[in-house]
């Protein structure tokens, strides 16, 4: 019994000490200038600090967890870590946003050379070189989850390029493309009106809405349920995986209340 208080006295000390840290991110947050250097090295020691804080807070939460024998007690004792984890996890992608943003920013737009081929009669231009923003472009295969990070990525990247005819656009964008993806639109020949036409297909099978949602909510309902609260391993795969899916399902407007399945 004396070890686990001396553990809890340790975790109320660091979460003590979290909170004053968040208050002080809180407090930049709202000030926050990207253009000023000053500003953008803070954050980015603050997100040291949290991810510190956070990896000290699972360890104690660790040895804590596996010294309890009360049930009650210890489901509450994880409830509580996890909302607390979650938190301070939200305030992470909170700054890192922020970092990210200023990182897209400052990216030199140089690339390697991409030569259109020259005998390509439907383009009727010579071998060109493009320069891209060096953006990771994720390659899609059909699966609906992770379709809202390719194409905005792609977005970004290539069809707001206005360095690039559409005919380039469509070449790059089949070579993003794999499984699937790639032979639903195998059979379209490369030209300008046909880029267009590719794009609204791909949209329309893996991006509207009415479908992503049925697709985030199964996943979420495939979900491997904990059967026993001391299964820590599984309850913490059961909050990460419910996270992701909840957290798609918010961005598209859809308010999900969590609750901790036992």
């Amino acid at each position: 019994m004396e070890a686990i208080e001396k553990f809890k006295s340790k975790r109320k000390v660091v979460r003590t000490a979290s909170t004053k840290l968040v208050n002080q991110i809180t407090l930049l947050l709202e000030s926050y200038d990207i253009k000023k250097e000053k500003d953008r090295k803070k954050l980015s020691e603050y997100l040291l600090n949290v991810e510190d804080k956070l990896k000290e807070l699972k360890t104690l939460n660790k040895e804590i967890e596996e010294l309890i024998t009360d049930k009650a007690v210890f489901e509450a004792d994880i409830e509580t870590s996890f909302e607390y984890e979650e938190k301070r996890n939200d305030l992470k992608f909170q700054i890192k946003s922020k970092i990210d943003n200023f990182k897209i920013e400052q990216q030199p737009v140089t690339a390697a050379p991409v030569n259109i081929p020259a005998n390509n009669a439907e383009t009727k231009r010579p071998a060109t070189s493009i320069s891209l923003p060096k953006l990771r472009i994720p390659t899609f295969s059909g699966d609906a989850s992770t379709f809202l990070e390719f194409i905005n990525s792609f977005s970004n990247a290539i069809d707001s390029n206005e360095s690039l005819n559409n005919v380039e656009k469509f070449i790059y964008l089949k070579s993003f493309l794999s499984g699937e993806a790639y032979k639903s639109v195998s059979d379209f020949s490369l030209t300008e009106e046909n880029y267009k036409s590719c794009l609204d297909l791909l949209k329309d099978r893996y991006g509207r809405q009415d479908h992503l949602i049925g697709h985030f909510i199964n996943k979420l309902l495939e979900i491997e349920p904990v059967k026993s609260s001391f299964n820590l391993r599984g309850l913490r795969k059961l909050h990460d995986e419910s996270e992701i899916r909840i957290r798609n399902l918010n961005s598209m407007g859809i308010v999900i209340r969590k609750i901790m399945v036992i």
